[in-house]
């Protein structure tokens, strides 16, 4: 509906509900494609890593960094702080 991949979902999704094997298996079977994959955007243009920043994630966001989601884009560390997770 909203264009949210797997990963989007998990971002958006409670934090008790990312577990380290989950996110490590969803992305290990994006392994063909993982770079592109951590970069997809949402309707909302959005990545995952940005949502997860927005929702206060971190140990989400330290993952999709640990698996290579770029740290080039400020627009997470944006949505954190003004979203009050900082």
């Amino acid at each position: 509906e909203y264009g949210n991949t797997p990963l989007h979902y998990l971002a958006l999704a409670p934090s008790k509900t990312h577990t380290s094997q989950m996110v490590d298996r969803l992305l290990e079977r994006a392994q063909p494609y993982l770079s592109d994959y951590l970069q997809m955007k949402n309707r909302e243009e959005q990545n995952a890593l940005e949502l997860a920043c927005q929702c206060g994630h971190y140990s989400l966001v330290e993952m999709l960094l640990t698996y290579g989601a770029s740290r080039s884009s400020t627009l997470a560390m944006q949505l954190a702080i003004i979203s009050g997770h900082n």
